[in-house]
């Protein structure tokens, strides 16, 4: 028998109906789910009428969601009979014409988004990965990795600091066996993480180390383009007996904002700093006593930060008209079949 409480079980209700039980989802193939249970591990997929009644299929379920499962009459094979409330879960935008949302992992506790020290390191595309990711019950953590290609560890550091509030940055080499140490104060049992960044960053390698042996596919930096090579393929949980649950994912170049609503103060600065402007609707372009032109000719902020919000701002607005849009779209177009109905009889 599984414990469940290992895999990060909390605050749910065990008492399921007869022939019923609790899993969760550690892995997707397509429409195949492998499930943990109380009893093993066990092959799912969604039941029929549940599925369908589901447009965004893809993003429909996704690893570490916690699931009601049953066994089919005819088969052995088990069904996932409904999907439980989510304590918490980050997704992206995906597609370019038409957007639709893609989640990424659900009920997690910490997001580590690791970043290599070498050509990988863009303070703006880090800024992104917060703004996009942030939610008030999910705690984030920057990892600066692969830190002996570098002399001068603190200077990355400081940047990030300088322009992100808030946020905890773990600095560490595998040459070094004490970085693990680094990490006792926030994994631990039941708790679940997920690491994010970029190919060839040492995500999949810092999970193993995690976990105690190697359970995930690495490879080598290649030579021609000194870029990491795309090993991981696709989102896996496993679950370590000292440091919890460890969500490993393919590499992510293009995060795409899709819902930042519980965001946190990603942007506090630049925020604190708009409410002086004279004008409410400043646009901080060319306005007249604009604080944020003020701030930045004065070096309260950076012009870089600056742009980067900006360009984050314009790209949320869009996703909300974006949403709004398709929305609306759907309800006439439920509207217009329910008329038909209504006419046939």
């Amino acid at each position: 028998m599984q414990d469940l409480a290992s895999y990060g079980l909390k605050g749910f209700e065990e008492s399921m109906e007869l022939n019923n039980q609790i899993g969760r989802i550690i892995g997707v193939n397509k429409n195949r789910y492998k499930v943990l249970s109380k009893t093993g591990e066990v092959i799912a997929k969604i039941k029929g009428s549940y599925y369908y009644k589901n447009e965004d299929k893809e993003s429909f379920v996704t690893v570490g969601d916690w699931v009601i499962l049953s066994i089919s009459e005819n088969s052995d094979c088990y069904v996932i009979e409904k999907i439980i409330k989510r304590s918490s879960y980050i997704s992206r935008s995906v597609g370019e014409k038409k957007k639709m949302e893609q989640l990424i992992a659900a009920n997690i506790d910490y997001v580590f988004i690791c970043v290599c020290v070498d050509n990988d390191f863009n303070l703006n595309r880090i800024e992104r990965l917060i703004y996009s990711i942030c939610k008030d019950n999910i705690k984030l953590v920057i990892v600066l990795t692969k830190t002996d290609l570098v002399n001068d560890i603190e200077k990355y550091v400081s940047q990030i600091k300088q322009r992100i509030n808030n946020v905890d940055v773990i600095t560490l080499s595998m040459f070094n066996n004490d970085y693990l140490i680094k990490f006792n104060d926030y994994l631990n049992k039941g708790i679940t993480s997920v690491f994010i960044g970029s190919s060839g960053v040492g995500k999949s390698t810092l999970i193993n180390a995690l976990y105690g042996h190697n359970i995930q596919k690495t490879a080598p930096i290649s030579v021609k383009s000194q870029r990491g090579k795309h090993t991981t393929v696709s989102r896996e949980l496993v679950c370590s007996e000292v440091n919890g649950c460890l969500i490993d994912t393919p590499g992510i170049r293009n995060f795409g904002f899709w819902n930042n609503d519980d965001c946190c103060d990603t942007f506090e600065n630049i925020n604190s700093l708009a409410k002086h402007c004279k004008y409410k609707d400043c646009q901080h372009l060319n306005e007249y006593c604009c604080a944020l032109k003020k701030g930045i000719a004065d070096g309260v902020i950076s012009k870089q930060q600056f742009l980067n919000y900006q360009k984050l701002e314009k790209e949320r607005l869009y996703i909300d008209d974006y949403k709004i849009h398709q929305k609306n779209q759907k309800n006439r177009i439920k509207k217009r079949e329910l008329d038909k109905s209504s006419k046939r009889k």
